[in-house]
């Protein structure tokens, strides 16, 4: 059974039409949810691959950059 207050007027869902109501909503409620989590492990892929690729190329070209300058005479 759904109850529904609207403009003061009380309205109640029962039977086979409250069933689909909640199967609907349980169905978006999942979507929702998984759609939520396809976000968050995207981010979370997207930060491991940038420490794990770009932070080591960006430390080699700073390696091989300090590493070529030209000396300094004293």
């Amino acid at each position: 059974m759904i109850v529904i207050k609207r403009d003061g007027k009380i309205v109640v869902i029962t039977g086979w039409r409250a069933w689909v109501a909640a199967a609907v909503a349980v169905l978006i409620t999942t979507a929702v949810l998984a759609a939520l989590a396809f976000l968050v492990l995207g981010i979370a892929v997207s930060m491991v691959a940038f420490l794990l690729i770009v932070m080591p190329a960006i430390a080699i070209v700073v390696l091989m950059v300090w590493f070529f300058q030209p000396q300094r005479p004293a």
